[in-house]
């Protein structure tokens, strides 16, 4: 299958000889150039773009000239882009602004926003305005297509008390007009300074019109975490304006000095996929492979996934997503075979070849998705309810019913298998409205049942009733899904506290609710809280082990959508950390404690402050809500990103930084392992 390739011209500056910014000065910016450099590895290394699509200027190359002239040789007139492929301009450095006019009469007295190149100030060499910018993008537009994305990591205006000077390492990427007074720097903007927003491209801007972007620790806010959630992002499924709410709004005191950056999103396209869905980027429901000492094929996903013994998977050459539908996957030219589960532990798994032979890959590593559920696992039971008020609520029932009939199992990947019982048997019953426009869901499982609405007409559509069903499935394995031995019973403890303030701890009742009020202003934010006992059932020490794995997501049962709260992060009890310290290994592993009652707490979440927020909160309209956070425990590192689904928009989550998902060493996982759950009941009401 021959799949488009992105294209992509990448700036990085941080020295700028007209600002004095010499090697080491004090102005000098530090994170441009690394920030064009990491975005040039996720492209090659997450999304596959090959290296020769790829133009990087830095510092001393990106002049005036050489950035117009690649901009035109590596993208207007590049024979190999065809039209509809994806394009990524990307700029990082200072922004500025310059006068529409001469100031002379009829002059225009507009300012407008500028990039400002490596050699600007120099001679007559002027910065680039986002209106000459918009002028070339309508160009490349017109002869490749209009899947263009634009990322301007920069700002064009600090706000009144603002300087320029670094305030303990943190820069604002802006820089003096060249013609006029600095006194001017803080006046305010209008829209029509940055780049119009009924454009056939997307534009990401770092900051909003009267914000400053600014950089630290040799990175800009905006690109880290922009690459971090990409990261973490399944690319062809995830909408420019999705990216967006994932990104973090970056905040920081320090002195006197409150810093604000907002990311930004504009043009016709913001609500389509990214790169038009044709980069395809890591598929998080591939699951690596390897073999082991014996020759043995493992797979890494086990108990904790759902896989049981007689779980089908295909195998595909490297991480990237594919196009074809999971169940037409055996007969894709991309697959090299089909395995099948034999012996299933906690995390991983053994497989065994269905077919007499599978052609591995000579160079790269296979993946793994899963395509058929085993028989073990426990179906997902629905029925259809026919309808009397015409022939097209029949056919649209009929349709659904042999949709069902005909996956037999082969759904969406991670899917289980969907059986059609009657009515007194089924999880959920199928209806058409009344208008013959909405399906209804009247869900009788009992978690959801007794806490939220019983009927449900879907807030938004993911594609038709077969795929709304798959979706219903999913949530209804992953929320329901535990092991029964539950091996970490007792030996942790949970607690919800609100940020800042440790003695504000809302109490997880005996069935794990928890109750919180609608904040209006959406000030009050939590935290999840772990303490690791020594302590087992039976009263032996060390039974927990050293360490314990925790990851979370929160299932939104109003539209079956389930994110990723905290991705696994490794947290240790205070005996393993004074037995075993282990100075050079503190990336993921959870070190800030607090003490109270004897316990010692550890926040969840990798983020810059070692914690993330959650703001709950009813919708539009909504006196209450309810929604369920779901925490996963394991001896053993695992990649969760399969239970991830839907783009929720009832109770969210607001976090910070996002820690990039890793594939754990499958040889350091020689024992079977442990992994358990706890599920959390948030009920969020509003005061009468």
């Amino acid at each position: 299958m021959s799949l488009p390739s992105l294209y992509a011209l990448l700036i990085g500056i941080n020295k700028y000889p007209s600002l004095g910014n010499d090697e080491g000065g004090a102005n000098q910016l530090r994170g441009a150039v690394n920030d064009a450099q990491n975005l040039d590895t996720f492209l090659r290394e997450h999304i596959g773009v090959p290296a020769s699509n790829i133009a990087m200027l830095i510092d001393h190359e990106a002049t005036h000239r050489d950035i117009l002239d690649t901009f035109n040789s590596h993208l207007l007139r590049n024979p190999r882009i065809r039209n509809g492929d994806p394009i990524l301009f990307y700029f990082a450095g200072r922004g500025s602004r310059s006068h529409g006019g001469n100031g002379g009469e009829g002059s225009d007295q507009r300012w407008r926003d500028t990039i400002c190149p490596y050699d600007r100030g120099v001679g007559d060499i002027g910065d680039i305005g986002l209106d000459e910018l918009s002028v070339h993008l309508a160009g490349l537009a017109s002869a490749k297509g209009g899947n263009i994305t634009v990322i301007l990591d920069c700002c064009h205006s600090i706000p009144d008390g603002e300087k320029l000077e670094p305030v303990e390492s943190l820069l604002p990427r802006y820089a003096p007009p060249l013609s006029y007074d600095s006194s001017a720097l803080s006046l305010a903007l209008g829209s029509d300074a940055y780049l119009p927003t009924q454009t056939p491209f997307v534009i990401l801007t770092a900051c909003h019109p009267l914000e400053s972007a600014y950089e630290l620790d040799e990175q800009g806010f905006f690109t880290a975490s922009l690459i971090q959630v990409l990261k973490n992002t399944t690319i062809p499924r995830t909408t420019y304006s999705r990216l967006l709410s994932k990104l973090p709004l970056n905040q920081a005191v320090l002195g006197e000095h409150r810093f604000v950056q907002t990311p930004g999103c504009t043009g016709q396209r913001k609500d389509a996929v990214l790169f038009g869905g044709k980069a395809l980027g890591i598929d998080r429901l591939l699951f690596p492979t390897a073999f082991d000492k014996d020759g043995q094929m493992r797979v890494e996903a086990g108990e904790m996934h759902g896989l049981r013994p007689g779980t089908q998977l295909a195998i595909y050459c490297g991480d990237s997503y594919h196009l074809q539908p999971p169940y037409d996957s055996e007969s894709s030219s991309d697959c090299l075979g089909s395995v099948i589960t034999v012996q299933v532990n906690a995390v991983w798994s053994y497989v065994e070849p269905l077919e007499d032979y599978i052609k591995l890959p000579s160079t790269g590593r296979p993946y793994a998705m899963i395509t058929r559920f085993s028989e073990l696992s426990p179906p997902f039971s629905v029925s259809i309810r026919r309808s009397d008020f015409g022939q097209s609520h029949w056919e649209r029932s009929y349709v659904l019913e042999k949709q069902i009939q005909h996956a037999q199992g082969y759904l969406d990947a991670g899917c289980p298998i969907i059986e059609l019982t009657s009515e007194e048997d089924s999880t959920l019953v199928l209806s058409i409205d009344d208008n013959g426009n909405n399906l209804v869901l009247d869900r009788r499982d009992p978690l959801i049942s007794s806490r939220c609405p019983r009927l449900m007409k879907p807030r938004s559509r993911y594609g038709s009733d077969f795929d709304t069903l798959a979706l219903a499935a999913r949530f209804d394995m992953h929320l329901y899904h535990e092991n029964p031995t539950h091996p970490y019973k007792d030996q942790i403890k949970i607690r919800l506290c609100q940020d800042g303030d440790e003695r504000c701890v809302n109490h997880i009742q005996e069935d794990g609710r928890v109750d919180l009020w609608h904040d209006e202003s959406g000030d009050t934010r939590f935290i999840l809280q772990l303490s690791l006992s020594d302590q087992c059932r039976d009263g032996s020490a060390d039974s927990i082990g050293e360490s314990v794995w925790c990851s979370a997501f929160y299932f939104d049962p109003s539209d079956y959508s389930i994110t990723q709260l905290y991705i696994p992060t490794l947290f240790s009890h205070p005996s393993s950390r004074q037995r075993n310290p282990d100075p050079e290994d503190n990336s993921t592993r959870k070190e800030t404690y607090s003490q109270k009652n004897g316990d010692e707490w550890s926040s969840m979440g990798v983020s810059s402050s070692n914690s993330d927020c959650l703001a709950f909160f009813c919708g539009d309209g909504e006196s209450e809500d309810t929604g369920f956070i779901k925490i996963y425990f394991s001896s053993q590192y695992a990649n969760l990103g399969l239970i991830e689904q839907g783009q929720g928009d009832g109770m969210r989550e607001r976090t910070g930084y996002r820690g990039t998902l890793k594939f754990w060493d499958l040889a350091d996982a020689e024992s079977g392992g442990r992994w358990d759950t706890v599920t959390l009941v948030v009920h969020v009401s509003r005061h009468s």
